[in-house]
């Protein structure tokens, strides 16, 4: 199964002691957001999905960095785009497709 002994070993042991193999929480820097914030930022990407970081972290008014926004966005599995950016269309330009359309519709 590609499990070492002792590691069944260690969920067995773990099993009897506690009734669960679930994983202990782990030592680390604590979260600087709360479920509730993660929860704000989400609804708001779902309100408007074009914002960038820097404006969803003031718009949810999250207590962080945006580098932590993002995180906070990936683990969602909400990813950061660049929108492409386009030049806006002049008025000859809209003329000469409207042209090339009625040439190649008929």
């Amino acid at each position: 199964m590609g499990i070492s002994r002792a590691t069944v070993r260690l969920w067995l042991r773990r099993y009897e002691a506690e009734g669960h193999v679930l994983t202990r929480p782990r030592p680390g820097r604590p979260r600087v957001t709360t479920k509730e914030d993660d929860e704000r930022l989400r609804r708001a990407v779902e309100r408007n999905p074009q914002m960038t970081a820097v404006t969803l972290t003031r718009e949810a008014e999250l207590p962080c960095h945006v580098v932590t926004t993002r995180r906070r966005l990936w683990e969602a599995g909400l990813h950061c785009h660049i929108p492409a950016r386009k030049e806006m269309l002049t008025e000859a330009n809209k003329q000469s497709r409207l042209r090339f359309l009625r040439l190649t519709s008929m």
